[in-house]
């Protein structure tokens, strides 16, 4: 992480601050950073966060507070919102639940951070996982839409290329999977330095008052993207009468697709992952007479395009009792632009792209 990340008046909220000496580095950088400092400890365990919680109360103040009431059959009400400048200390905060805390739940951030998350106690990567995921649902609707997450990791634990050496992916936390499940994309990696945020030190270790390793800290950098569905997975163009005359005889998907992304505009929004990640399925449907495998290919690229990164074909089968007739292909999901998971691509396997062939080729797939 390097201050350049960090530009003036933006709001930053910080969860899972163990002894806020990340808060105070903010907080002295000469941005007016408006600044929210939460930790999961209430009272404050570590004494170092004590003195620390009390440099960022001494240096917030708040500079306007906004009045507003209204009435219902059985009462009437009054709320009063206050607009910080400088720094606040939020304490009993879950890193997985920050839209039930009532400061918090109609504001909006322009970062979010999370340095060194950690259930404690001794590493369970089940666990480790399960936190990040409920930290990104739980963030998702206090992000800007043009705002970023920020999450620092040991090297190693992420489970991207940037590692290095680079773990087995069941070795690792899955960063980039479990930010998909609040709808974010990885869109850059960076080391952390240290050097720029003198005097930050992380606690938490195994639950101690403890740091974690100092070689190669990694801070994965991620903003919110739009999830996949029946309308966006397709192509914005038709095809037309040529673009299907093109492939007549023998047509595989690596070179249809190669040629028609030349003259069909896919949906290419501006947010796109450094690292998106690849989920491989197999489908299998009965045909008719009329089925042509270059009709099959190109339903697929119009309707789920923007989504499918290779499909095989794995074999067909004759039924001489019933001449029925069934095809199995293998299709490969990636996409840079959507957020995707295991169980999200099998939804849209099963369902969407199951529905797509059933409506648009007469083929009955084998569920």
């Amino acid at each position: 992480m390097k201050t350049s990340l960090f530009h003036s008046n933006e709001k930053v909220l910080l969860v899972g601050e163990g002894n806020f000496s990340f808060g105070v580095c903010l907080s002295k950088l000469d941005q007016s950073i408006s600044l929210t400092a939460t930790c999961y400890e209430s009272p404050i365990v570590f004494e170092s966060a004590k003195k620390n919680a009390e440099y960022l109360r001494n240096h917030g103040r708040c500079e306007k507070a906004y009045v507003s009431s209204f009435e219902n059959l059985f009462q009437s009400q009054t709320l009063i919102t206050f607009i910080y400048s400088g720094a606040r200390v939020l304490l009993g905060v879950d890193a997985t639940k920050l839209g039930e805390y009532f400061p918090l739940v109609s504001e909006e951030f322009d970062k979010i951070i999370f340095n060194f998350p950690h259930t404690g106690g001794k590493m369970k990567i089940s666990r480790n996982r399960k936190l990040l995921r409920e930290f990104f649902i739980s963030a998702e609707n206090l992000i800007k839409r043009t705002g970023s997450i920020l999450v620092s990791l040991c090297n190693g634990q992420g489970g991207t290329p940037a590692d290095s050496p680079q773990r087995r992916w069941d070795d690792s936390w899955q960063i980039v999977e479990m930010a998909a499940y609040g709808n974010f994309l990885l869109t850059g990696v960076q080391p952390f330095s240290r050097d720029e945020f003198p005097g930050y030190t992380s606690v938490g270790y195994r639950s101690l008052e403890k740091g974690f390793g100092t070689e190669n800290l990694l801070v994965h950098i991620f903003q919110k993207a739009e999830k996949p569905d029946s309308f966006n997975i397709a192509l914005i163009s038709d095809l037309n009468f040529q673009d299907l005359m093109e492939f007549k005889g023998t047509v595989n998907w690596r070179q249809m697709t190669a040629r028609l992304s030349e003259k069909n505009m896919f949906y290419r929004p501006s947010i796109s992952s450094i690292y998106p990640l690849r989920y491989v399925f197999d489908i299998t449907f009965s045909v008719g007479p009329e089925f042509t495998e270059l009709n099959f290919y190109l339903t697929l690229y119009r309707f789920a395009g923007n989504l499918i990164e290779i499909v095989d074909f794995l074999g067909a089968y004759e039924f001489s009792e019933s001449a029925k007739v069934t095809r199995s292909y293998r299709i490969g999901y990636r996409s840079p632009y959507f957020p995707l998971y295991r169980a999200r691509v099998i939804d849209i396997h099963q369902n969407v792209v199951t529905n797509i062939l059933e409506d648009h080729l007469n083929v009955t797939v084998t569920k």
